[in-house]
C-alpha cells in the first residue's frame, strides 16, 4: 500500500468533531472563556463550510467541463455527418 499522508486519510467531518471536542475540553478546563470558545467554534464552522463549498464548486466545474466537451464532440460529429451527406448527395 502506498504511503499516504495523515491529512489525506482523515475524514474532514471527524476532524471538525475533534476540533469541537478540543474546544469543549479547553472551555471546561477554564483555558478559554465561553465567548472565546464560541468565537473559535464559529470560525471553525465557517472554515469547514467554505472548504465544503469550494470542493462542491470544483466538482460542479468538472461536470460542466465534461458536459461542454460532450457538446463539442456532438457538434463535431454533426458537422462530419453533414459533410458526408453533402459528399454523398454530390455523387448522385
Amino acid at each position: 500500500m502506498p504511503a499516504v499522508g495523515v491529512a489525506a486519510m482523515i475524514d474532514p467531518r471527524l476532524a471538525f468533531l475533534a476540533r469541537v471536542d478540543a474546544l469543549l475540553t479547553l472551555l471546561e478546563a477554564d483555558e478559554f472563556s465561553l465567548d472565546e470558545t464560541f468565537e473559535r467554534l464559529v470560525k471553525t464552522i465557517c472554515n469547514c463550510q467554505a472548504e465544503y463549498f469550494r470542493e462542491r464548486r470544483r466538482e460542479q466545474c468538472e461536470r460542466e467541463r465534461h458536459f461542454l466537451e460532450g457538446l463539442k464532440s456532438c457538434a463535431d460529429t454533426k458537422r462530419h455527418l453533414d459533410e458526408w451527406q453533402r459528399r454523398v448527395r454530390g455523387r448522385r
